[in-house]
């Protein structure tokens, strides 16, 4: 019984040191900027990341349209943030999942600097997108990749890149 309740304790001791260094990472994350410690809690032990700056204030989007039948332009789809909104209305994972893996594909495809699996990059960018999202009747599609940032309480949006397929 005494062996129980000091293993409680130390359990309890050890939650209690955890919550604060996390809270301390947290709120203070530039004391322990580049330690081990730091590291260590950021990487395993902490959800997150919560506040990181390039987070806040860069957003990434992907703009989708396609050329209807009739020849007009169709109205525009971000696929990623489609499937996001699918995912909390349904409860399917599928949908979290494309949501991450439509998000992944496409900065994948706007931080590469090597120019030869920049082009594999857009190929697997041009197919998976024509068979996932734009209907077969349609002769070309165009994906505009767009950057939302925020700093100083001030909002801009700039067109990273355009591919036509």
């Amino acid at each position: 019984m005494v062996k129980a309740i000091d293993f409680r304790r130390i359990i309890a001791i050890g939650i209690i040191i955890h919550v604060l260094i996390s809270l301390f990472i947290i709120f203070f994350p530039s004391v322990l900027k580049n330690t081990w410690l730091q590291r260590v809690y950021s990487s395993y032990l902490m959800p997150g990341p919560f506040f990181s700056e390039d987070r806040i204030t860069d957003t990434y989007y992907l703009s989708l349209t396609w050329e209807e039948q009739d020849s007009h332009k169709s109205e525009t789809v971000d696929p990623a943030f489609k499937n996001y909104k699918e995912f909390y209305l349904t409860g399917n994972p599928k949908f979290l999942y494309r949501s991450r893996l439509d998000n992944s594909l496409y900065q994948r495809i706007l931080f590469k600097k090597d120019s030869l699996k920049e082009q594999e990059l857009k190929r697997t960018f041009t197919s998976y997108y024509k068979f996932r999202y734009v209907p077969q009747t349609s002769d070309s599609a165009t994906g505009i990749f767009l950057r939302r940032r925020t700093k100083n309480f001030k909002t801009s949006l700039d067109t990273l890149q355009t591919i036509e397929f």
